[in-house]
């Protein structure tokens, strides 16, 4: 299991009537719900590179069939 570290940090009065909301609604702490939205962000940019990666690629490969086709 990984090592836990505290974070402190400040939200909007709103956001955090939000948060506890979520966190009474489905019985897990804020500090949960909080872990999880970060995990959840950084999988995302994960997956935004990821797909930029492939649209690069497949640009390359659209370009070398364009070259190939003029042969």
């Amino acid at each position: 299991m990984a090592k836990m570290v505290r974070v402190n940090t400040q939200v909007s009065d709103e956001l955090n009537y939000k948060l506890v909301a979520e966190s009474e609604r489905i019985g897990v702490p804020k500090s949960t719900i909080v872990t999880m939205a970060l995990e959840t962000y950084f999988q995302q940019k994960e997956s935004i590179k990821a797909m930029t990666d492939i649209g690069l690629v497949i640009q390359k490969l659209e370009d070398l069939e364009k070259r190939i086709e003029k042969q």
